[in-house]
C-alpha cells in the first residue's frame, strides 16, 4: 500500500470515528482544548493569530478567535484561492466571513490580507494527528504549502479520541509544533 493509499484509508477511518462521538463529548472536549490553548504563552504574546473556522467535524474554534478579538488580537482566518493555494484575510468580526466552497465558512474576498511573516501564531486544522506533531490533514496540501511561507509557532487542536500514533508521512508534510487534546499538550516530545 502507497503512503497516499495509507493516508486515505486512515482519513476514512477516522471521518467514521468522528461521526461516532457524541455531541457531549465533542463540546466538552472542544472547549477543553480551546482553555488550554488560551493559557499557553505563545496565545498570550501573540499579535496576529491565524486560525481556521472549525467545521461540524472539527473542533469548534469560533470561541477562540472571540477570544482572540476580545484580547486584541488581529485574526486572520485561510481563503482557498485555487487548487492547494490559500491566503489569510484578517476578520475582524463574524459579518467579515460567509461559506463558501464546500459550505466552508471563509472570508469575504475584500478583507485585507495578512502575509505569512505577519502571523504570530498558527492553528492548524487535522484530520488527526499524533502527540509528535505528526498531521494527516484533507489532502490538499494547502497549509503544508502555505507553513512554507511563515515562520509563525504552529499548533494542532485533535479530540484525543481520534489521535493515532500512526500518522503516515511523506517529505513533504510539516510537523507541528505543539498539539492539544482535551487531555494534554506537548511539545515536541515534551508533554506539558
Amino acid at each position: 500500500m502507497t503512503i497516499q493509499e495509507k493516508k486515505k484509508t486512515l482519513r476514512q477511518d477516522i471521518q467514521q470515528r468522528i461521526s461516532c462521538l457524541d455531541a457531549a463529548y465533542r463540546r466538552n472536549a472542544d472547549t477543553a482544548i480551546i482553555k488550554a490553548l488560551l493559557q499557553l504563552p505563545e496565545y498570550r504574546q501573540a499579535h496576529t493569530l491565524f486560525c481556521y473556522i472549525g467545521t461540524d467535524r472539527e473542533i469548534n474554534t469560533r470561541p477562540l478567535i472571540e477570544q482572540a478579538w476580545q484580547d486584541g488580537k488581529a485574526v486572520g482566518v485561510p481563503l482557498c484561492l485555487s487548487p492547494g493555494i490559500m491566503e489569510t484575510h484578517r476578520i475582524t468580526s463574524w459579518n467579515d466571513v460567509h461559506p463558501g466552497f464546500y459550505h466552508i465558512e471563509e472570508p469575504q474576498a475584500d478583507t485585507p490580507v495578512l502575509q505569512p511573516r505577519d502571523i504570530d501564531l498558527g492553528i492548524i486544522p487535522c484530520v488527526t494527528g499524533s502527540c509528535q506533531g505528526l498531521r494527516l490533514g484533507y489532502g490538499g496540501g494547502y497549509y503544508d504549502r502555505y507553513l512554507l511561507q511563515g515562520t509563525f509557532a504552529t499548533i494542532m487542536l485533535c479530540r484525543s479520541r481520534i489521535m493515532t500514533d500512526d500518522v503516515p508521512t511523506e517529505p513533504h508534510d510539516i510537523p507541528i509544533d505543539i498539539v492539544i487534546s482535551e487531555k494534554n499538550v506537548w511539545r515536541k516530545e515534551t508533554t506539558l
